[in-house]
């Protein structure tokens, strides 16, 4: 490919090149590597240039340094797209999505993580509807959306390692997993785990997949499979006010007040202490309270050497739970308890009147009391099961 290149410093346009000879794609690629010295890892639905890159010191950077890369040609690769993004600044990892059933050929998007927030948005600005090939612009913004997801029901005994691998078998874009260990039973991790995905649409199509059909992970189905609170960046102001110690791990059988006895002399006021199995939140009155007991505080708590550090601020309010709409038989309703509604019906002595779930039952009965005027058991009334199938006054329609 001939690369039109500027003494202004501008990003330089490629003209069209062969990308259909595999051995043009093969050759460039290799010359890239050899250049940068970045690691290429090709999975069937990924290939990741850099994750680090050479010689990288710092902090694995954040969703605050990634920018999505959209418009992209199928036969799209690491050659064309790295001299155009590096210009702006170094790169930590590129990660173009490919088809499963075609590894070579890319989905139309790609994503990429700079080493620092600052270039990330400087990429957007110099890049959205740039022409990477003659006649072709692509789409350069930030990344958002929900990409985490809470799934449960797994192995106890299986480390983050084993679980990605697996899971990148099952769903594409995997891209972390989360667990938390459970140091009083001694396993790998609680029983749940949290998993971030490339982007929002990865992770909606594996909530979709889970709701539709049984997804086996090491022998066991995933469960209970449900959005998680993305992980949230704080500002550099919401670090200097951080007041609360994470205390981990405890142990089994440490109290509230011995934690208390521990840090009030390094502290006038403790505001509250929050004991959660194996570790703890102590909330201080003043952050150098705070940094008082972390630094000065023994490091021993009723026989285990624990850690301390400043707990992350939540990120944003807590989602309410939603009633939930069902019930065991023979109970009443929740949302009509005291409406007058009649006890669920016990199926497996039921003989007449329609069959069908709680959500179901629940609307039968409304239904004909918004059609009778009353709340007459409906159950075994042999007329009713006519209306279910359909009608303006149906069950169906209503619901």
């Amino acid at each position: 490919a001939v690369v039109s290149t500027q003494s202004t410093g501008e990003v330089p346009v490629p003209t069209e090149p062969d990308t259909k000879s595999k051995t043009y794609n093969n050759v460039k690629i290799e010359e890239l590597l050899a250049r940068t010295g970045y690691p290429l890892e090709i999975t069937p639905t990924c290939r990741a240039y850099g994750g680090p890159p050479p010689d990288f010191t710092g902090d694995e950077p954040t969703c605050t340094s990634q920018v999505f890369i959209g418009r992209l040609p199928a036969d799209m690769k690491e050659d064309e797209l790295v001299p155009v993004f590096e210009k702006i600044g170094r790169i930590y990892v590129l990660r173009i999505i490919m088809e499963r059933d075609q590894p070579e050929f890319n989905r139309g998007f790609a994503f990429l993580y700079y080493c620092t927030p600052e270039d990330a948005e400087q990429a957007i600005k110099q890049l959205d509807n740039h022409e990477i090939r003659t006649g072709v612009f692509i789409k350069v913004c930030k990344s958002e959306g929900n990409r985490r997801l809470y799934m449960g029901n797994i192995h106890k005994d299986k480390n983050e390692e084993e679980l990605k691998s697996e899971m990148s078998n099952l769903f594409p874009g995997v891209e972390k997993i989360t667990i938390q260990p459970d140091t009083v039973k001694n396993a790998k991790n609680r029983g749940y785990m949290f998993v971030d995905f490339l982007d929002h649409k990865m992770a909606v199509d594996a909530k979709k997949a889970c709701s539709s059909s049984k997804k086996i992970l090491f022998g066991r189905w995933l469960r209970n499979v449900d959005w998680a609170e993305s992980q949230h960046t704080p500002s550099a102001a919401d670090l200097e006010n951080i007041k609360t110690l994470h205390v981990a791990p405890l142990a089994e059988g440490t109290t509230e007040a011995q934690i208390r006895e521990h840090f009030t002399p390094f502290a006038e006021t403790l505001e509250e202490i929050q004991v959660v199995r194996e570790f703890a939140f102590v909330h201080f009155k003043t952050r150098p309270d705070a940094e008082k007991a972390m630094n000065e505080a023994d490091k021993e708590i009723n026989g285990s050497t624990v850690t301390m550090q400043f707990a992350n601020p939540r990120g944003g309010a807590k989602k309410k739970r939603k009633p939930r709409i069902s019930g065991p038989p023979g109970s009443l309703h929740p949302l009509a308890r005291d409406n007058g509604a009649p006890q669920y019906p016990n199926f497996d002595s039921f003989k007449g009147g329609v069959k069908g779930n709680d959500q179901q039952n629940m609307a039968m009965w409304m239904a004909k009391k918004r059609r009778t005027g009353n709340g007459n058991d409906p159950w075994f009334d042999p007329s009713y099961s006519d209306q279910v199938g359909g009608g303006s006054n149906s069950v169906g329609s209503w619901w």
